[in-house]
């Protein structure tokens, strides 16, 4: 009995010890979790702190001389980014590039550039969300198929959607052409340099066309009536592709949008003659009739064009 009595006061003892020297000394893991206390903070002790270099280094360490030296105040950022960015950018035009991971071009424009990052932007948004309207409607139909049924046709509001979805796409790639074209200025085609977008010739990607996945999902194709084969390579979505430019378009008048259109196509195919593609940009007018609805199935004037060429 007495040495069990004996025992609890050595314990109790040596627990008291330890959270003393826990306070004095700093934290101790190998108390009871209940009894964990973070230890009262001693400037003296700590060797991150001034305090303690001046109590135990010696006078002429470096930490002493340059404790009397007054630090500079601290600079605005937005004066930092200012001397970052070339002569004339608008204000913020570092931070906006480093936020987009864009390396600016030097010597064009910067006006021009944030127009044309602007549109890029933009673009790859409205690309996003047909992106992601054309994989549902794909993920219905392989649900049908694997049931073994003919896939449903879609409904009003998925095809409004779609039409919407596309126009959208459309329009920003109309606007893209343009501040691309905005930026070049009267810079020669074949001297021109490439728009890069990580790594790579936006222009070419646009032309090479990054919307074709569209033609593969056919019940999409079939509720807008058409042709598969007319969304490959059409990034403009006009009656023709990029590889049909060369073929004289329907006569009639033009307006202006269809003469921006035509601009677009044309600075496209271009594009891809500078960068060897093989295609050769003819007469680019269109009619502007045919350009809100790519619906609009290939005509007999088209195809009696096409089979001319043929012969």
């Amino acid at each position: 009995m007495i040495v069990a009595v004996q025992t609890r006061k050595a314990r109790a003892q040596r627990e008291k010890r330890r959270l003393v020297d826990a306070r004095e000394k700093g934290f101790d893991g190998r108390a009871p979790i209940w009894e964990r206390r973070i230890p009262a903070y001693d400037a003296k002790t700590d060797p991150y702190c001034r305090l303690y270099h001046e109590g135990n280094d010696p006078p002429n360490s470096m930490s002493t001389m340059s404790s009397g030296l007054v630090s500079a105040p601290p600079r605005d950022a937005r004066a930092i980014l200012a001397e970052a960015q070339p002569a004339g950018a608008p204000a913020e035009f570092a931070s906006i590039c480093a936020a987009c991971d864009f390396e600016p071009h030097e010597g064009t424009d910067p006006h021009c550039q944030l127009a044309v990052l602007k549109a890029i932007l933009s673009r790859e948004a409205a690309l996003a969300a047909l992106e992601a309207l054309c994989e549902d409607v794909a993920r219905r139909a392989h649900r049908s198929w694997a049931l073994r049924e003919p896939p449903k046709p879609l409904d009003q509001v998925t095809r409004r959607e779609a039409a919407d979805a596309m126009s959208a796409l459309r329009d920003r790639t109309l606007e893209l052409c343009e501040a691309l074209l905005a930026w070049r200025g009267d810079t020669d085609v074949a001297e021109a340099k490439p728009f890069l977008w990580h790594g790579r010739d936006y222009a070419l990607k646009v032309a090479s066309s990054d919307s074709d996945f569209v033609a593969a999902v056919e019940p999409l194709a079939a509720a807008l009536g058409v042709d598969a084969r007319r969304m490959r390579r059409n990034p403009l979505m006009l009656p023709r592709t990029l590889d049909d430019a060369h073929v004289a378009p329907p006569t009639g008048e033009q307006t202006a949008k269809g003469a921006r259109f035509a601009a677009a196509e044309a600075f496209l195919v271009a594009e891809e003659v500078r960068a060897g593609k093989g295609i050769t940009a003819g007469d680019a007018a269109l009619d502007d009739d045919s350009l809100p609805a790519l619906a609009a199935p290939a005509g007999p004037q088209s195809d009696a064009l096409r089979s001319q060429q043929a012969r």
